[in-house]
């Protein structure tokens, strides 16, 4: 007697996986919130940071945004820290003290100060 093949359903390589829930820290997808980062870069970033450097961090920048209103909309959805990355993120900077002590002391053995 020959075994009878499975129903294309119910193989296990068929089946729908469960979706992942989305994490809505920032108010939606990955791809709607990269859309929307566009449109919060300042267009006059550059200059601007050049204006701030050059005055020995003393000028205050004054960004111009594509979409003035889009912007807002989309930093209202990240008013509040997200907790999610929380726990690694201290213990990423306890080992940095823990290796180096400060800042200072890290710029010092291993990068530059900029003055």
């Amino acid at each position: 007697m020959k075994a009878q093949p499975e129903a294309e359903n119910d193989s296990p390589s068929k089946q729908k996986k469960p979706k992942k829930e989305k994490n809505n820290a920032g108010g939606g997808d990955k791809k709607q919130n990269s859309q929307a980062l566009a449109h919060v870069v300042p267009r006059n970033l550059d200059e601007q940071k050049e204006l701030f450097f050059e005055s020995n961090c003393e000028y205050d920048p004054q960004f111009e945004y594509e979409n003035y209103d889009c912007t807002q909309k989309f930093l209202q959805n990240y008013r509040e820290p997200s907790e999610d990355l929380m726990e690694i993120s201290q213990k990423i900077l306890d080992s940095f003290i823990q290796t180096f002590g400060s800042e200072t002391a890290y710029l010092e053995s291993e990068g530059e100060i900029v003055s």
